[in-house]
């Protein structure tokens, strides 16, 4: 019972992804090993586009059934070279360590393409969306979470002012 509550203390339910808080954890002790060991890491905050109007829509069931399929993309694309976090909503956070700027743009690139060109399709409902993301670098845009955070999330603010559906780093 007791790995049952510690799994739901790091684990959200509908996605599978870790929790922002546990999340927010684990990026502090990969800051100290960055530091530590001088390497590289980024995050990538993803954004689902007009998810409004998915759940207007269809309804939240169908909605709820996007989050979970967006987070076994994110998954089969990051596998282990990182860590997904369902941030807030429908915004993620992926955390890519030892990866050169242009590979993680790449990365975030093909996950974009990826949810495009999925089809999510819930019983009748065939549902198509795009994401927006913004992308941070350790230590070149900041050495804490929080500014790094930030920079991804004004890059991502960015890619949603210029028509979405890109990728912002």
């Amino acid at each position: 019972m007791f790995k049952e509550i510690e799994e739901l203390s790091r684990i959200d339910g509908l996605t599978g992804l870790y929790l922002r808080r546990y999340f927010i954890n684990r990026l502090n002790n990969e800051i100290l090993l960055a530091t530590r060991y001088n390497s590289l890491f980024s995050l990538i905050m993803i954004d689902i586009d007009f998810f409004k109007k998915v759940n207007d829509r269809y309804g939240h069931i169908v909605g709820d059934f996007v989050l979970k399929e967006l987070a076994k993309i994110l998954l089969d694309q990051v596998k282990e070279q990182g860590l997904c976090a369902r941030w807030d909503g429908e915004e993620f956070l992926v955390f890519v360590p030892y990866q050169t700027p242009q590979q993680v743009v790449h990365l975030a690139e093909k996950i974009r393409s990826d949810v495009e060109n999925h089809v999510f399709q819930h019983q009748d409902n065939i549902v198509r969306i795009t994401i927006s993301c913004g992308i941070s670098f350790y230590p070149k845009e900041g050495v804490n979470i929080t500014t790094l955070v930030e920079r991804a999330d004004k890059k991502l603010y960015e890619a949603k002012q210029s028509d979405r559906n890109k990728v912002v780093a």
